[in-house]
């Protein structure tokens, strides 16, 4: 059998080694924010201002992105959770196969090499990424990984077929506006250009073009259409949202970068005889280090660029020390095929037992058979099929999920109050009747018939309770007025686990009042 035979055979293998993950994907809830901004894109399709309509801390093309799956799922009528599952699956494929083919551009990466780089590639953009399979930091992932292939390619002055060049660019300049701190990489890459081919005017670069035409396009598009997002949402997620980074997430960042510094110190200055591409990997994987310390959250899954780039070029350093612990053996040909062979095995059984012990995260069958969708889809049935409801919650959990699953709409613009420890916090009382006054906007354009009201510990003050209700009940008139249409039914007591992959440490059962809107209302 031919070599190229072999690994065809050894990747069709590692293919189905991912069944156990691919079983456990296809079958658990939908990823609360990829439901939220996906749920926002068919408000946005609707034609729904953000500020009114979709409410969000992000940028407008975090939901922009998500409008394929929205319109799959609308003309198709498939589930909107399957249109997203298909839609992140067909781009990472285009990711994976557009990869390769530039990773076989690169002069030194022989074809053993390029098999266990896309095969890392692949575990971290499947079993690694875990709950976050298809978050934006995820897309802007997959698509920063070829991009920076592009962008090397351009440097070292290869030819690349101008179609996979150009799809690489526009995807990857669109994707990299997602979070758009990761400019620092080609902007690192544009200076080393300027260096290794010893000029400076890079402007009229295809890289260079292509990255900049779509960050005007994209300031274009939101002045022009998003406009609201500017003048209204971006002045308060500024005061309230994007808080100071802590000392503590500078600390984790910079532990973080050590690993990758360390590789790439070791794959330049010790085994010299590496792809060159491999320590520009490494130093590339520390450099995405920086976005995840600027946003400032500390939440794992702002480092998935940074773990793409790393895995790829970890495997082939890997791969290498495995030859140099099989050193022993008579022949380079025999150490190589040995030291592969370890290798895929250890990917291979990385894979399948990861695979098998996904975390245990609620399924589509178990979310629709909660408590909460029981009761959504019991009133839709006593309102001929309509039942907009609100969830008074302390995090973006399970209102979008329920939505989701039932089909009933959210009745809020925001994707939870977010905003309210700020507004406790803030002197002004002007940001209170602010945000109190968007909340009954909402109640009186989507008239939710049933409202869930969570009493959780305190948001800002240890060791007492909160509820939502009482809070802008005693804050603000409007709120006192229009909440005279609704009625107190009962409360439940709910653990959360059933509705989220985790919650918080130590968190009891949680109590919702539920309230019932009056048949007939005052106006």
């Amino acid at each position: 059998m031919s070599k190229k035979y072999i690994q065809y055979t050894i990747f069709i293998l590692f293919a189905l080694s991912l069944a156990p993950w691919l079983s456990t994907y296809i079958s658990q809830m939908v990823n609360v924010d990829i439901a939220f901004l996906t749920l926002s894109a068919e408000r946005l399709l609707a034609g729904e201002p953000m500020s009114e309509a979709y409410y969000d801390t992000n940028p407008p093309l975090s939901i922009i992105v998500q409008i394929p799956p929205a319109l799959l799922s609308k003309i198709t009528e498939l589930s909107l959770y399957h249109s997203i599952s298909i839609y992140i699956f067909a781009l990472l494929s285009l990711s994976i196969v557009v990869s390769n083919l530039l990773l076989k551009k690169i002069p030194d990466i022989s074809e053993n090499q390029r098999l266990l780089m896309i095969m890392a590639f692949i575990i971290t953009n499947t079993i690694m990424s875990g709950y976050d399979f298809g978050q934006k930091d995820y897309l802007l992932g997959i698509y920063l990984f070829p991009l920076v292939l592009v962008q090397i390619l351009i440097t070292m002055r290869i030819k690349i077929n101008p179609t996979l060049k150009w799809f690489t660019l526009l995807a990857g300049s669109l994707l990299i506006l997602l979070k758009p701190h990761y400019g620092l990489i080609p902007a690192t890459i544009f200076l080393h250009r300027m260096i290794y081919q010893r000029r400076f005017n890079i402007f009229k670069d295809p890289d260079f073009l292509c990255l900049a035409g779509m960050a005007i396009a994209y300031i274009s598009i939101i002045f022009l259409f998003f406009g609201d997002f500017i003048e209204i949402i971006l002045p308060d997620i500024v005061m309230f949202y994007a808080a100071d980074i802590s000392i503590d997430i500078v600390y984790m960042g910079i532990i973080a970068s050590i690993v990758p510094l360390a590789c790439a110190a070791i794959s330049y200055f010790i085994f010299k005889d590496l792809p060159k591409l491999i320590p520009a990997f490494f130093m590339i994987s520390a450099l995405c280090i920086i976005p995840f310390i600027l946003q400032g959250k500390g939440w794992l899954y702002h480092l998935l660029p940074a773990s793409m780039i790393f895995s790829s070029a970890f495997i082939i350093l890997f791969e290498r020390l495995m030859r140099l612990v099989l050193s022993d053996l008579k022949t380079e040909n025999k150490i190589q095929a040995t030291s592969l062979a370890i290798v895929i095995l250890t990917i291979t059984s990385i894979t399948i037992y990861s695979g098998i012990t996904q975390p245990n995260i609620p399924i589509h069958k178990q979310y629709k058979e909660t408590e909460f969708a029981k009761i959504i889809n019991k009133c839709a049935s006593e309102n001929n099929g309509k039942c907009p409801f609100l969830i008074m919650n302390d995090m973006i959990n399970m209102p979008h999920e329920l939505s989701v699953y039932t089909g009933q709409k959210h009745a809020s613009r925001f994707p939870y109050f977010w905003f309210v420890p700020y507004l406790i916090n803030a002197k002004e009382k002007y940001f209170m009747l602010k945000y109190s006054n968007m909340i009954v906007e909402d109640l009186e354009k989507y008239e939710p018939k049933i409202i869930f009201v969570g009493n959780f510990p305190n948001l800002v003050e240890e060791g007492k309770s909160f509820n939502f209700l009482n809070y802008f009940l005693k804050n603000s008139s409007k709120f006192k007025n229009i909440w005279n249409n609704y009625n107190f039914k009962r409360t439940i007591t709910i653990d959360r686990i059933k509705y989220m992959k985790q919650k918080k440490p130590d968190e009891k059962l949680i109590n919702y009042d539920i309230y019932k809107r009056k048949a007939k209302v005052e106006k």
